[in-house]
Parts: structure tokens; sequence; C-alpha cells
């Protein structure tokens, strides 16, 4: 298999989200693939969102997990930090924080005033219900779920129909990177690359319109039994 990076997703403190385009058996396909830092403690995490996958397949819930968002392969990669686990999904879209922010849908008169179309936020709302469903049936507590960690689908098929060239970001995108004190650092990159969202490629005839995205800080209902429950009347 050989891929060709395009540009760098929005992500995370602890990871690196990229669009891959994989090229495997002369069919092109989009990826996003992410990299987690070389900690024990992220590595951890990303284990867990890895068993959490695989429980689902084994369990056959390959169609009713169709709300959240899919892994698609795993590998590590050395380098000179350490081994970084890294993780195949599916491209997806902004969070809904994102969105909100970036769509001019979301805007109701201040520039201040920002939120989801009524219409939108019911599907919001019903997509990640239903996704939740699915975990809860399969035994899986997320343990994380905020907006940012709800994803919007997108409508990005293959190279033929989306050409990479209207994707790829560009060398005049780039910031250089320098220390304040003047070093030269061996391991730091020369220049940086601002997070591009693929929100030009959502679109509200996608259904799911979102997905469930993250669970790394999910747990095996069995072992929240424990736990406190607070019900709120």
């Amino acid at each position: 298999m050989r891929s060709i990076v395009l540009l760098h997703l929005p992500r995370n403190h602890s990871e690196l989200r990229l669009l891959i385009r994989s090229i495997l058996f002369s069919t092109c396909r989009y990826v996003a693939l992410k990299i987690v830092v070389a900690k024990p403690e992220q590595q951890q995490a990303v284990s867990r969102e890895f068993l959490a996958h695989d429980h689902l397949v084994a369990n056959n819930a390959v169609y009713g997990s169709r709300h959240i968002v899919r892994l698609l392969d795993s590998f590590n990669h050395h380098g000179p930090n350490g081994t970084h686990l890294c993780l195949v999904y599916e491209v997806m879209g902004p969070h809904v924080k994102s969105m909100i922010r970036l769509s001019p849908q979301c805007q109701f008169g201040d520039p201040w005033d920002r939120r989801l179309p009524k219409q939108w936020a019911k599907r919001v709302l019903r997509d990640t219900l239903r996704g939740l469903q699915v975990l809860h049936a399969n035994g899986i507590v997320h343990g994380d779920i905020h907006p940012g960690n709800i994803l919007f689908a997108v409508k990005l098929a293959s190279s033929t129909v989306d050409p990479p060239e209207r994707l790829e970001q560009h060398p005049d995108q780039e910031s250089p990177l320098r220390r304040r004190d003047g070093k030269i650092d061996p391991w730091a990159p020369e220049y940086l690359l601002e997070p591009m969202s693929l929100h030009d490629y959502t679109s509200l005839d996608l259904n799911p319109l979102v997905k469930i995205s993250d669970l790394g800080g999910g747990e095996n209902i069995s072992a929240c039994m424990s736990c406190s429950v607070l019900v709120l009347g």
C-alpha cells in the first residue's frame, strides 16, 4: 500500500491527524490517519479505543455502528521519540463546535449569536443517541461524549470524484517555525501547516449526518456498575 499525505486535519493536543490518499492495488481512496504521541498514558487510551471497535466488529454490530466513526486499520510507527500507535479511520468533517463557527447557516443576527439551526440540532441529537444506543447495547460506555467528539459526515468518495489537487495543502500555506532563543532544534519541523477542516464537503443529504468519534475514554458497562449514578429529574 502506498499513501500520500494531503492535508493536516484538526486534532487535540495528544495526537496528529492527517488526510491520506491511500493507493492499494491501483484503487485510490481517502482515509484519515490518527498518529498518537508516544506516551504510555495516551497509548493506553488509544488501545481502549481499538478494543472498543474490535468488540463492535466481533459482535456483528457493523451496520448498527454506522453512527460511529469506522476504524479501518491500525499499525505501529517507530520514530525517534518512541513507538507511535497509528489508527486509520474513515474521513469525517468538522466537529459540532467547529461547524457552528464555520457555517454561515449557524449565524442568527449578531456575529456572536451562533448555534445549530433547529433541524440540524434535531438530526445531530438523533444520530448521537443512536450511536450511544449501539455502544450501550454492546456493553460500551463512551465516557467522553461532548460536541468535540461528534463529527459531521462528508461527501468525499474517491480521488476520481474529488481530485487530490483540490484537497492538498501547498508550501505557500506554511508558517516557518523558529525558536525564540534562536537555537536550532534538529528534531523540530521547518514549518507548520494550519489544520483544515472539510467543512465544504459536508451535506445535509447524508444519513447519518454526524457520527460519534474517540472511544478512548470508553469503559465496559460491567466495570461501571459500581459507579454512583446521578439521576436528573
